[in-house]
C-alpha cells in the first residue's frame, strides 16, 4: 500500500536514474496531447509531497501522479518485458536507457508552471512528515481546524493535517501511542499529538531512508507489524486479540479497516 516513505523512495529512484535525461517517448492514457508537449524535454527533477509524486520537466512543466491505493511505478530497461500487463499502464515515459511505468496510477495531471503547482500542494497539505521538520504548532493548528468532531483515527488520514500517513502508519502509529483510535479529536492534548506524530515522522523517515529492506520496519523487536493485518491474533504486550473494524476519514468513500488492541490502547 503506497504511503509516504513508499512514494519518497519510489521519487529517490525514478530520480536516480531519470535526472538530467531527455524523454525520447511517452504515452499517458489519460492525457493524449503529452507527447506533443514533453518529447524531447530533459527531466531536471523528481520530488514528493506526502502521498504525491512529482516529475519536473524543462520549461516549467510538471506532472502530477497519486497512486491511492493500488498503483505503482515500475522501472526497467527498453525491450525488457514487464511485470505487469500493458493494460495496466496508464503513463510510460521512455527517457536514455530507462523506461518508466506507472500501473493503475488513478491520477495523472501535466501542468504549466512548477513553482505555483508545488506551492499550491503544499498551502493545502499538511507537513511532509519525512521532508519537512515537524513544526508541532502548525501541526496541532491544523489538527484543531481541520479534525472538528472526528476520531482520532479518522483525522490522521487527513493528509491537510500532516502528509504522509496513511492506514497502516495510522495504525501502529496509535498502537504505539497507546491511544485508541476511537477516542475524538477533541481530546487529544497538545503533548499526545506530539507524541503521535513524532513516532509516524520517526517510522516513516525510517521506511524512507534508512530501512535497506522491502518491508517495513516498526520495532527492532518485533518482526512485521504490532496491529496492522493482525486482526484476530493476540497483541504482542497483553495477548488480547487485536481487533479489527472499519473506520475511514470522513472524506473517503471507501473507508478502510482499522486494527487496534482493545486493552492496550485507552
Amino acid at each position: 500500500m503506497p504511503e509516504g516513505d513508499t512514494i519518497f523512495r519510489i521519487s529517490q529512484n525514478l530520480g536516480r536514474y531519470l535526472l538530467q535525461k531527455s524523454v525520447t517517448k511517452v504515452q499517458l492514457r489519460s492525457l493524449p496531447y503529452a507527447s506533443e508537449i514533453l518529447l524531447g524535454k530533459v527531466i531536471v527533477d523528481v520530488t514528493s509531497i506526502g502521498k504525491n509524486l512529482f516529475i519536473l520537466f524543462e520549461g516549467d512543466v510538471i506532472l502530477r501522479s497519486h497512486s491511492k491505493m493500488l498503483g505503482s511505478w515500475h522501472l526497467y530497461s527498453p525491450g525488457v518485458a514487464w511485470k505487469r500487463s500493458a493494460r495496466h499502464a496508464v503513463a510510460v515515459i521512455e527517457a536514455g536507457d530507462v523506461v518508466a511505468v506507472a500501473f493503475d496510477v488513478p491520477v495523472l495531471q501535466l501542468s504549466k508552471g512548477v513553482e505555483r503547482t508545488l506551492g499550491t500542494f503544499r498551502s493545502q497539505l499538511g507537513s511532509d512528515l519525512i521532508r519537512d521538520e515537524l513544526n508541532l504548532d502548525l501541526a496541532t493548528s491544523r489538527f484543531r481546524q481541520f479534525a472538528g468532531d472526528a476520531l482520532v483515527g479518522e483525522a490522521l488520514l487527513d493528509q491537510r493535517i500532516v502528509s504522509g500517513i496513511g492506514n497502516i502508519y495510522r495504525c501502529e502509529t496509535l498502537f504505539k501511542a497507546k491511544i485508541s483510535p476511537y477516542r475524538s479529536a477533541s481530546s487529544i492534548a497538545v503533548e499526545e499529538l506530539g507524541e503521535i506524530l513524532e513516532i509516524a515522522r520517526s517510522d516513516l523517515s525510517f521506511n524512507a531512508r534508512e530501512n535497506p529492506g522491502v518491508k517495513r520496519v516498526f520495532d527492532s523487536e518485533v518482526e512485521g507489524t504490532f496491529v496492522y493485518g493482525r486482526g484476530g491474533l493476540p497483541c504482542h504486550f497483553c495477548g488480547t486479540s487485536i481487533v479489527r473494524r472499519i473506520m475511514g476519514a470522513p472524506s473517503e468513500r471507501v473507508p478502510r479497516p482499522i486494527f487496534y488492541c482493545p486493552v492496550c490502547q485507552v
